[in-house]
Formats: C-alpha cells, sequence, structure tokens
C-alpha cells in the first residue's frame, strides 16, 4: 500500500514539474499538478526517508533523482550584478471583487502611495476611466489632483490611447517620466479579458517598455464557495475541471500574444503583474525565458503573494530584461485589504 501511494506520490512530482515545460493544449492537468509542486516535493522528503528505512535501493535512486530534481528548481543559482541607481517598484492586484470593495476608493487608494513609497506603481484589477479628449479620470474625480499633490501622475505626457483599464500605470513624477501608454488587446479578448498595458518611460536617462499584465483568472466561481457543493459528486468537479482546463488554455494563449510583443521590443523590458501563474506553470515560463524574476534573484522573506489571508502561492511577478539589475525584492504583507498581497521591487541599470 505504501509503494502505491508513494509511486502516486512521485508521478504527481514529475507531472508537476513538467508542467512548465509541457503546452496546456496537450496535458493541461500538468498544470494543476505544478500549482502543488512545492508540497508534492516537500512529502517526498519522509517518503524517502521510509524508502531509505526500508533499504530499497532501487526506489531510494528513484526519490534522490527527485529531490535532486526538486533542489535544481527551487534553488536555482543567479550570480550577482552590479546595479546604477534604485528604480522602486509596487506591483499589485488591489482586487475588485467583494469583499474587497473597499480597497477601491480614493482614500484606499492615496494611502497606498502615503504607505509605499515607489517610482512605479504597477496596479491591476483597478478600474480606471478617462475622459477622451482631457484624459483625466472620470470614476474618481478628486483622485488624480491629490495625487499630483503627493508627486504622483497618472497618465503619460504624450500618446496615452487608453479610455477604460484595469491596470493603470502611476509614476512619482521627479523620478520617472511616462512617456507613451496605450492598451493592447490579447488574442482572447472577450468580456472578462484584461488585456495588457503597455508603458514607454524614461528613468535616471534612459528608457524602458513596462508591460502590466493579467492574465486570465479561473473565475469568480470557486469549488468552496459554491453553496451546491457536493465533495464526493463526480458532475460537481468535472465541471470546474472543464472551468479550470479553460482557463489555462486562454492564459497560454495570453501569454504567447505578450511574448510575441516582448520579442519585438528594443529597449529595456519589465514584465509585472497577477499572472494567476506559479513559477512552475507554463505560462509564466514561457514570459520568463530569457528573463530575471525578480524575487528568485533577489527575494527575501517569504515570496508567495495569494490569497492574503492564507498566502500557499506566488501568481504575481516581476520580470525583467538584462538590461536591469535586481536590487531587492519582497512581499509587502502589512497590506490585506486585496486578496493579494504587493510585491515592492527594487531594480537599476546594470553595470557592465
Amino acid at each position: 500500500m505504501f509503494l502505491a501511494l508513494d509511486a502516486g506520490l512521485l508521478a504527481a512530482f514529475l507531472g508537476g514539474y513538467l508542467g512548465r515545460y509541457v503546452h496546456p493544449s496537450w496535458f493541461w492537468w500538468f498544470q494543476l499538478l505544478a500549482i502543488a509542486l512545492p508540497y508534492v516535493a516537500t512529502a517526498l522528503v519522509p517518503a524517502t526517508v521510509a524508502v531509505a528505512f526500508a533499504r530499497r535501493k532501487g526506489w531510494l535512486r528513484v526519490h534522490l533523482a527527485a529531490l535532486l530534481l526538486a533542489a535544481i528548481r527551487f534553488f536555482p543559482f543567479h550570480g550577482t550584478a552590479e546595479a546604477a541607481g534604485e528604480l522602486r517598484m509596487l506591483s499589485f492586484n488591489i482586487g475588485h471583487l467583494e469583499p474587497f470593495t473597499a480597497a477601491q476608493s480614493e482614500d484606499v487608494l492615496l494611502a497606498l502611495t502615503d504607505d509605499i513609497e515607489s517610482d512605479l506603481y504597477v496596479l491591476q484589477d483597478l478600474l480606471i476611466r478617462y475622459r477622451r479628449r482631457e484624459q483625466r479620470i472620470v470614476n474618481y474625480p478628486n483622485l488624480e489632483g491629490h495625487l499630483e499633490d503627493a508627486g504622483v501622475t497618472v497618465h503619460a505626457e504624450g500618446a496615452h490611447r487608453i479610455e477604460t483599464t484595469f491596470q493603470p500605470v502611476w509614476a512619482r513624477t521627479e523620478r520617472v517620466r511616462l512617456l507613451e501608454e496605450e492598451r493592447i488587446k490579447m488574442a482572447t479578448d472577450d468580456s472578462v479579458s484584461m488585456g495588457v498595458t503597455r508603458v514607454r518611460f524614461a528613468w535616471e536617462g534612459r528608457e524602458a517598455v513596462l508591460y502590466n499584465v493579467h492574465l486570465r483568472t479561473f473565475g469568480m466561481r470557486k469549488p468552496w464557495n459554491d453553496a451546491e457543493r457536493s465533495l464526493l459528486s463526480i458532475a460537481f468537479w468535472r465541471s470546474y475541471l472543464g472551468q479550470y482546463r479553460q482557463a489555462f488554455l486562454l492564459r497560454a494563449i495570453e501569454s504567447e500574444s505578450i511574448r510575441a510583443l516582448m520579442d519585438r521590443e528594443t529597449l529595456p523590458v519589465i514584465v509585472s503583474g497577477d499572472f494567476n501563474s506559479t513559477v512552475h506553470n507554463w505560462s509564466y515560463y514561457h514570459l520568463a525565458r530569457g528573463m530575471q524574476d525578480a524575487f528568485v534573484v533577489a527575494g527575501s522573506g517569504f515570496g508567495n503573494t495569494y490569497h492574503s489571508h492564507y498566502p500557499m502561492v506566488r501568481i504575481d511577478h516581476v520580470l525583467a530584461s538584462k538590461a536591469w539589475a535586481i536590487r531587492e525584492a519582497e512581499v509587502v504583507r502589512s497590506i490585506t485589504y486585496s486578496d493579494h498581497l504587493p510585491l515592492r521591487v527594487v531594480l537599476g541599470w546594470r553595470v557592465e
């Protein structure tokens, strides 16, 4: 019985490990296993001890190989790079659904910029409507003036082609110049697609491009909140598995669209936001190829960002191209009025 359970554990580890590399259109359920990979890998440790005590040498070799793969994945080596300047970023899904709608008030938004002094505020799930000609915020009539008094600007100097966005980017005026801003539709664009916000900005005499992303969510319908849940019902779980499969597939298409935009850039690139994917999922890895994950390189403390009340996974990320050097990265655990926790990152220009 132990060997049967242990074989299932090893199979779950292998499937989760392969989640990075196998497109969801082939084996989408690898993506579910990838979410649980850190916990499955942790469970392998006592299982390995048990196999060692049982003196199953062949089985032990399989376990040790799995633990070696886990060590390579969870403890990657990154060399340090000298950085010039300090660009402070805050990436934060501020939450627009109940019970977090109270966070979307002018007082809370102003408090956020007061509590965390950042050069770039990269926000998701914050609905902002702009008046077409003046490009002034319509749905928060007093917010823009208060932010400007605090030294924060909410729109670009030049082309600002956004009328409605859930992914605004704000900047500390004396530190960063927002030069151009646009909302780009994804290949999956529909009523629930967030698109991506592309911002060209200037800092320390050089220009760069920031993509503020929010990849496809699993949806508002959650098994633990379902009033009609029946944990022993096959039909109940089949409906959710279909929902999750669709989300993984659409998320993959969105990441491919964003990657195509990134590959066309000639300026240094930052990709920041709510990926709805862990570092072990295909969509994250597709975007992260050739990029630096700020938390992997310079993270300190507990890195999980979701759910804010019991953070089990890290699905909010900041990726930076090689022109950047990562100085610091941390999850701000003191802010809990969203279902996500903010990610604060400090970058600088890489000194060659």
